[in-house]
């Protein structure tokens, strides 16, 4: 038994150096990315406008949405999205229970500026503080974090623009189709 015991330790020491730790909370995913440069990009014409040299995106994720009235807009939303998989919605609700960080991983083929959430609200109230930090911006964005089906090829997010004080926020549908991210549905679920 002596002669075991320093095995049964390094066998024990081995296993317990080469586990993985326990993660923290989870971060924004490369695939989170790959969605909302998709998503940008897409919007680009209809949400955003044509001549957008610039985009401002807050460098938090969230929602523009009282917490008391996210199930109730989930409910709208997949009464609005009857292709909508009830996985990928638990997912988007459970992902966006806390908010994360965001960092200049986009995908973007357009200059982009990530801003704090207080210096986001401050510049979005006033045109004047907007245009003069951002002149080729014509408004900024708020993102969520992305929920996903179980096959991890539909996916839920939010994005909101705002404009000084008019904007809009949207819950958007995404598929993944031969493994690009395009648009399948946007539902108007605020504006002002």
């Amino acid at each position: 038994m002596p002669k075991l015991l320093p095995i049964v330790f390094l066998i024990f020491f081995l296993v317990a150096c080469t586990s993985p730790a326990t993660p923290t909370a989870a971060g924004v995913t490369q695939e989170d990315y790959a969605i909302y440069g998709a998503l940008i990009q897409a919007s680009q014409a209809s949400i955003l406008g044509p001549n957008v040299k610039q985009i401002v995106i807050n460098d938090w994720t969230g929602m523009d949405v009282q917490a008391g009235d996210i199930d109730r807009l989930l409910v709208y939303v997949k009464g609005q999205i009857p292709s909508l998989d009830p996985i990928t919605l638990q997912d988007f609700k459970s992902i966006n229970s806390q908010t994360y960080g965001l960092e200049l991983r986009f995908p973007l083929s357009v200059t982009y500026n990530l801003v704090n959430p207080e210096n986001f609200r401050q510049i979005c109230n006033s045109q004047q503080a907007f245009k003069a930090k951002f002149p080729d911006a014509q408004g900024a964005l708020t993102l969520s974090r992305v929920g996903f089906n179980q096959s991890r090829d539909q996916a839920l997010v939010y994005l909101s623009t705002v404009c000084y004080k008019s904007g809009a926020g949207y819950l958007i549908l995404m598929k993944k189709t031969g493994g690009v991210w395009n648009v399948e549905k946007r539902v108007v679920v605020w504006t002002p």
